[in-house]
């Protein structure tokens, strides 16, 4: 079965989508991810004293996140020309 389903994904990850297609999936997984960051800035939690405390953005991992995908963009645009 995990051989079926790996299969599968790399197949499904070979299919060139169309402009539309790729437009409506931006914006429908776009929405939905920014929809669920809302949310879950607003989660609150059991704390490791037994309180409850809101969940804290992790700002380090934010800031990886920024600098890998810059390096991405910076790798990518010699391909573009």
């Amino acid at each position: 079965a995990a051989a079926e389903l790996g299969l599968f994904l790399q197949t499904l990850a070979m299919i060139k989508l169309g402009q539309r297609t790729s437009v409506v999936g931006l914006l429908i997984f776009g929405t939905a991810c920014s929809l669920l960051a809302k949310v879950i800035y607003y989660v609150e939690g059991p704390s490791m004293h037994g309180g409850v405390v809101k969940f804290e953005k992790p700002w380090f991992s934010v800031l990886a996140m920024f600098v890998g995908m810059s390096f991405c963009v910076v790798l990518d645009m010699p391909r573009r020309g």
